[in-house]
């Protein structure tokens, strides 16, 4: 099974990269982390370490860039205890302790040295190519703050505390109150890419109950942070997926495979989600009005258009980046990176077949 996500995200204060966290899991024993510039084969390598897991039939989680979903940034191989990712910038990764908690694959070094004679063009399209994240990020600055604003017609503060006492009563309506430490995974399963707002409902969609949660004034993230922190006390694996507009805050989605259920919040911004099996209904925990409603679907059309802009810019910036690696692809050694690949390729066939308690 494949199950796809995104490790970082583009959000109101620029790229915010989950990679650290996801990383420092104890079960990941093999690091791998990838260093160099654009069009030098770092995905394609990922793929095909991806490609050899399947065909051993592992289970594989595969990080997509948040600004090219066609492409990998991280690449996790559980059986195999393994995660190769793209170390470069803007999502800069280092082993804590390069040789125990990592290595460094450096594929920059498969670039020819004419390269150098292209150097002005580049540089050109490379600050034209960041140039155009700024105004995408301005524009996901306004779609936060609209957000913010369709909470503030509610009294937030007394309908948080109703919807912690629910997410208290669900806790123990699923798990109960073992005790224990879980362990927790942050993620991004929605983005704003150049292919607009996408997300990723793969690993929810494979739970056996899937909870959709109506959600107009963003209480999804304190009933979800509630029930988050109750079942990774209670013992429990936590997947929790975050909003890529509020990044740093509580997650917008939750994944508890070990009772076989999902939690995913009905967003206008991002695809339909999956069936679902349950209805959480948050707004019923407020005290919204006709006129409430009314000002709300007015505020989500607002942030809906703006989204749009942060996409065009984000488009743009796929274009250049385009551009970029068209420049550099001719001097590329890509048998070279062939070769590395074949190598790694070799490294990881018998981790994958090792018993899963094998210590590296």
């Amino acid at each position: 099974m494949t199950y796809e996500f995104f490790p970082g995200a583009n959000s109101p204060t620029g790229f915010f990269s989950r990679f650290d966290p996801i990383l420092a899991d104890p079960a990941l024993r093999r690091k791998l982390y990838i260093k160099g510039g654009p069009g030098c084969g770092k995905s394609t390598l990922m793929r095909r370490l991806a490609q050899l897991a399947a065909d051993h039939g592992a289970d594989t989680a595969q990080g997509l860039c948040a600004s090219d979903p066609d492409s990998l940034d991280l690449l996790l191989i559980p059986q195999a205890g393994f995660a190769i990712c793209d170390a470069t910038a803007p999502h800069v990764c280092e082993p804590p302790l390069c040789g125990c908690d990592g290595v460094y694959c450096d594929l920059g070094r498969f670039y020819t040295p004419d390269i150098i004679e292209h150097s002005f063009e580049l540089k050109r399209l490379k600050q034209a190519h960041s140039a155009c994240y700024t105004p995408a990020h301005h524009a996901l600055t306004a779609v936060q703050a609209i957000c913010r604003q369709r909470t503030a017609l509610i009294d937030a503060d007394r309908a948080r505390r109703r919807v912690t006492d629910a997410a208290a009563a669900m806790a123990v309506r699923l798990f109960g109150r073992g005790r224990g430490t879980g362990r927790r995974w942050g993620v991004f399963l929605t983005a704003v890419t150049p292919r607009g707002c996408i997300a990723r409902w793969e690993a929810a969609a494979d739970m056996e109950t899937v909870y959709l949660i109506r959600d107009t004034y963003r209480l999804a993230p304190d009933y979800l942070g509630q029930l988050a922190d109750l079942a990774q006390a209670a013992g429990q694996r936590v997947i929790a997926g975050h909003s890529p507009l509020f990044p740093a805050e509580g997650p917008e989605q939750l994944i508890l495979p070990d009772c076989g259920a999902a939690f995913l919040r009905r967003s206008s911004h991002f695809p339909p989600t999956p069936a679902g099996t349950h209805v959480v209904d948050l707004d019923e925990r407020t005290d919204e009005t006709a006129d409430t409603r009314a000002e709300a679907r007015h505020l989500r059309q607002l942030s809906e258009q703006l989204l749009q802009t942060a996409v065009g810019h984000l488009q743009r910036a796929k274009a250049l980046h385009d551009e970029l690696e068209a420049v550099l692809h001719p001097y590329v050694d890509f048998a070279g990176v062939q070769a590395a690949a074949e190598k790694l390729a070799r490294q990881l066939e018998p981790w994958l077949t090792e018993p899963a308690s094998c210590a590296p």
